[in-house]
């Protein structure tokens, strides 16, 4: 997003606890780095005193991924963390703020104990809590807020070791991955359509509107990675079954039209390219 944004011809403020690590930024146009981590962020205003700020995006994570899931101690700070940054939104008469959350705060079990969502996922629960407070804060300061609701994200850039490159790494060696049985509805968002999302939200989203950044029709799990493997390797056979489907988001608790209806927006990127480019991307990391 800071790349496509510097392209544009936008000045970004990037909040970072390394400067260094974004330094290869700096080449694509005017970049100002502030160096300060969330347990600072309050100190921020202090930083930008009489710069003209039009969106502040918030996607900064605390915890660690997926280690601190469950951790409540670490979900309860990234919650204060949300707060602290819209305080310093405010403090510095931004226009915009974006929260951005996930999927997982309407998150199940799938042994349907549960008759709401969040009850299985810490994380999820933090994440719609931390959305409650912002948008109360915003509410009671006069400032545009939206969440954006993200999913199971991949593509070119990707450094970690989350599923979808796990599962893409698997099928480039060859070797046939062991699987939930996968009947849910999931979504894999290529990073392309995300950055687009994510700016289209802050040009055009609707005061305090939530917004699923993904495909408005989904396929099932057991589909996608079926769609993935004839990409990459169709002669890989599929283990499905081999562990419990422990969980899953339940999608018809999100508004899956709502960033369409409001701006026209929907995820472009060609599946088959997308994937040929981050198989590509996976291969060269050696994951």
């Amino acid at each position: 997003m800071t790349k496509k944004l510097l392209q544009e011809g936008k000045t970004v403020y990037a909040v970072v606890r390394d400067e260094k690590k974004i330094t290869d930024l700096s080449k694509l146009g005017e970049l100002v780095p502030i160096e300060i981590d969330l347990e600072n962020i309050s100190g921020l205003h202090g930083e930008l005193q009489g710069e003209k700020i039009d969106v502040f995006y918030h996607l900064a994570n605390h915890a660690r991924y997926p280690e601190d899931n469950q951790n409540y101690v670490a979900q309860l700070l990234n919650t204060k963390y949300c707060c602290d940054a819209l305080t310093e939104a405010v403090n510095i008469n931004c226009n915009k703020f974006i929260l951005v959350g996930t999927s997982y705060q309407y998150q199940k079990n799938s042994n349907g104990n549960d008759k709401e969502h969040r009850k299985c996922s810490i994380y999820g629960a933090a994440r719609h809590s931390a959305q409650l407070l912002c948008e109360t804060i915003a509410q009671n300061n006069g400032m545009h807020f939206n969440t954006i609701l993200l999913t199971n994200c991949y593509g070119v850039g990707d450094y970690s070791l989350r599923s979808t490159n796990r599962i893409i790494s698997t099928f480039l060696s060859g070797e046939s991955p062991n699987l939930i049985e996968g009947n849910n509805k999931h979504d894999w968002v290529y990073i392309d359509d995300l950055i687009n999302g994510l700016v289209t939200v802050a040009a055009q989203g609707k005061n305090f509107q939530d917004y699923y950044v993904g495909h408005r029709q989904l396929k099932t799990f057991k589909k996608i990675i079926e769609d993935v493997r004839d990409v990459i390797n169709p002669s890989i056979e599929l283990n499905f079954g081999t562990y419990n489907d422990s969980s899953y988001i339940d999608y018809s608790l999100i508004d899956l039209d709502a960033l369409y209806n409001d701006t026209g927006f929907e995820c472009k990127s060609n599946f088959q390219d997308s994937i040929l480019k981050t198989a590509e991307w996976v291969k060269a990391l050696n994951l």
